[in-house]
């Protein structure tokens, strides 16, 4: 069963440090970093390892190599750490995609199959990878030391990997690129007393190939992120009640806490807190509205850079709105999510001499 990203995260924790004001915690899911045109499957074909490199970053649409082929590639490139590190980064990202759920895999036999017989594509989109460099230098140091006045020497070694690798995203439908990453890592082992200890160049790039299928996985699809937002503390007894709700994990308490006090004083810091909290539970509409009014009454820069902040998260929640649609084959709204939450803030109106925000839903 597909899972179902949601565009506003509703879950928030709440950091304690004493004798500051809470932080607090928000997961925010963010659209994918490529737009697939609300593709619903995709297929990760055989990368090409370094021996095939032609020196050209233009691949030809549709290239891919077929098993017979790779197995052929791998027969003369003598590196089996690169054929390890080509093997994990395709296997890694059809687990990644599987495990998601989010985008149906289709195995790349038979897109490489269709692909040869000029056949209709079963993938709406398709990777094809290249691997551009691959270089492991081993280093060797002359070292010594004193001990009871007399010099040793001994040797160090050290192994150095160098892992370029370039990637395109295909739209089988409009056999058009729809977007490329090139990823280039360098990593050095610890230093070793015998030359017979260090690890295999796959083992120093463990990790980077992690990386590198973490970053296709942004790309392909909505990936969550942990955001910390931090409230203002103030000495006034109000305020630390406030603070007090949220800390003890009364989101939505707190932010009505800290709105009653900044309709009632103008406070800044209570506003800044109330627009902020509204941003924390992703309505960010009300989190603008009220973070403006906060800024252009106190004109303190920290306001203006939270709203800068909050119609950042609130453009990115669009167009994750709009990406699901998309992919869901739906009509995209242009507001926000309906859920119990939703109904949290009506419009308030200016006064001359301060905003009412009595009518404000919670």
């Amino acid at each position: 069963m597909k899972k179902i990203f949601i565009a506003i995260a509703a879950a928030c924790t709440v950091l304690f440090f004493t004798g500051c004001a809470s932080t607090v915690k928000v997961d925010v899911t963010r659209p994918a970093e490529l737009d697939l045109r609300g593709a619903k499957s995709v297929s990760v074909l055989s990368f090409k390892p370094s021996s095939s490199w032609s020196g050209s970053y233009t691949l030809r649409l549709g290239q891919r190599v077929s098993v017979l082929d790779f197995l052929a590639f791998l027969l003369d490139v003598p590196n089996s750490d690169e054929e390890r590190c080509i093997y994990e980064l395709k296997n890694q990202l059809e687990k990644r995609i599987i495990n998601s759920g989010y985008l149906t895999l289709i195995s790349s036999n038979v897109v490489e199959k269709e692909l040869d017989r000029g056949a209709e594509v079963s993938a709406d989109v398709y990777l094809v990878g290249q691997v551009t460099r691959f270089d492991v230098k081993d280093k060797t140091e002359d070292r010594r030391t004193e001990k009871n006045g007399k010099s040793y020497y001994y040797k160090e070694y050290t192994r150095e990997v160098n892992f370029d690798f370039y990637c395109q995203i295909i739209d089988s439908a409009t056999n058009s690129i729809l977007g490329y990453k090139k990823f280039s890592y360098s990593r050095e082992s610890f230093k070793e007393s015998k030359k017979s200890d260090l690890p295999s160049a796959y083992s120093i790039m463990e990790n980077s190939i992690s990386s590198a299928v973490s970053d296709l996985m942004r790309s392909l699809q909505p990936y969550t992120i942990t955001k910390s937002l931090k409230l203002l503390k103030h000495k006034s007894e109000a305020m630390k009640n406030a603070d007090t709700l949220v800390k003890n994990g009364l989101i939505t308490d707190g932010g009505r806490a800290f709105l009653k006090i900044y309709n009632s004083t103008g406070l800044f810091e209570a506003g800044y807190n109330a627009a902020i909290l509204l941003e924390a539970l992703g309505k960010y509409d009300s989190a603008e509205e009220l973070m403006e009014n906060v800024a252009k009454k106190s004109g303190e820069k920290k306001a203006y850079n939270a709203l800068k902040d909050i119609r950042n998260e609130k453009q990115l929640n669009q167009k994750l709105m709009e990406q699901q649609a998309l992919h869901d084959g739906k009509s995209s709204r242009n507001k926000e999510s309906t859920d119990a939450m939703d109904e949290w803030m009506s419009d308030f109106d200016e006064a001359p001499a301060q905003l009412n925000f009595d009518d404000i839903l919670w």
